[in-house]
């Protein structure tokens, strides 16, 4: 288990019904266990302990511990080349490393320049500047299609809900990029009586007080 509460152990599954009764125990396992012995982890050549360690220092440097949390990064990434993995496997780990540790801007070029100088050191170069611009890339480019998916299907629903309806509130809608704002009017969508009803939620939730 992720969580971290130490007190929650739910080591304890009942199931009843027509007067049966089925009790299984099992044993429960949380990633914060590992974190007891951090010499241990560090040690320990298992890829999955790199997972454990970028997880715990995810959670345990939060706002504020931006430097901490690169040098974290730092040497997690130092910590794949001198375990001596395969290049599929750094990959692999890195990319879980950089999308679970994240960095301002400013910070995050200081942490892909020293990431291109341990691949240099250990002469095992697998982080290229390319690939990382491919990979940065494909990940915006998969936010904004998860974005304009969210429009088209946000649009559908005040299409079925109201018939048609008037192309400010399509223009709003197509402004928004903001992921979360629109999951929350998907929602509130389906409880308003009708358009005017939301596109009063549609200004509140997009802080507009005119529409053109």
């Amino acid at each position: 288990m992720t969580d971290p509460d130490e007190k929650y152990r739910p080591g304890l599954y009942v199931r009843k019904r027509w007067g049966c009764e089925l009790n299984f125990k099992f044993p429960v396992v949380k990633v914060s266990d590992y974190g007891k012995n951090w010499i241990a982890l560090e040690a320990n050549p298992n890829p999955f302990s790199i997972v454990v360690m970028a997880h715990l220092k995810a959670r345990e440097l939060g706002k504020g511990r931006e430097e901490e949390r690169k040098q974290w990064k730092i040497r997690l990434v130092r910590t794949l080349y001198e375990r001596g993995y395969d290049r599929k496997d750094i990959l692999e780990l890195f990319r879980f490393i950089d999308w679970l540790l994240i960095l301002p801007e400013e910070l995050e070029q200081q942490f892909f320049q020293e990431t291109i100088m341990i691949g240099e050191e250990k002469k095992m170069p697998y982080i290229t500047s390319v690939e990382r611009l491919g990979y940065k890339r494909g990940i915006q480019e998969g936010i904004q299609q998860g974005i304009q998916a969210t429009q088209e299907a946000l649009l559908e629903v005040i299409r079925s809900r109201f018939g048609n309806f008037s192309d400010d509130i399509h223009q709003i809608i197509n402004r928004i990029e903001n992921f979360q704002t629109l999951k929350s009017l998907l929602i509130k969508v389906i409880r308003c009586e009708n358009e005017d009803v939301f596109r009063t939620v549609v200004l509140e939730a997009t802080s507009q007080s005119v529409i053109h």
